[in-house]
């Protein structure tokens, strides 16, 4: 007999649209720099040439990588928390934490919305050496994550306080 489990019950991907989107985007940014590097190491070891800009374009996608990673996981409450003292607290105090505690993240989220559009447009007329992009779309995922993460943020506030519950 087959019982299902939370994973066999879980599709692969997550059901809302833009995160499934961002998942797909990060499958193909890690394929992408796979490709790039085991392309470019084949090519300089076996015919002393190479793929010139595959460092740089690997880099860009790993970093974009990164903040899409983020992004998915804050939205599937994936990320790093430590709630073993919230968990020992009554109930309304483990809610007004966690009041507190996404205030907070929508806080340092605009900070980093903040520091990122000011990196932007220092960045704005600088280019990258070999593959010649601009700079400012490095800052650019940092802003889009950060803009992602006060909407996830705010979602979850307004949850919280209809629903009176932290989840």
């Amino acid at each position: 007999m087959h019982r299902d489990t939370k994973e066999d019950s879980e599709p692969f991907l997550s059901e809302s649209l833009p995160i499934r989107a961002l998942e797909i985007l990060m499958i193909v940014a890690v394929i992408a720099m796979v490709v790039l590097v085991f392309l470019n190491v084949v090519l300089r070891y076996g015919f002393n040439s190479g793929i010139v800009i595959s460092e740089e374009v690997s880099r860009f996608l790993f970093i974009w990588l990164i903040f899409a990673g983020a992004v998915v996981a804050v939205k599937n409450h994936e990320h790093l928390g430590f709630d073993s003292i919230v968990l020992m607290l009554p109930a309304r105090m483990q809610f007004a934490c966690g009041i507190l505690s996404n205030a907070l993240m929508q806080f340092c989220s605009v900070l980093l919305a903040i520091g990122s559009w000011k990196q932007m447009l220092i960045n704005m007329d600088n280019v990258s050496p070999v593959a010649q992009m601009p700079l400012s779309w490095l800052y650019f995922a940092s802003l889009a994550a950060a803009a992602s993460f006060e909407l996830l943020f705010l979602r979850q506030m307004a949850r919280m306080l209809r629903s009176g519950r932290l989840r």
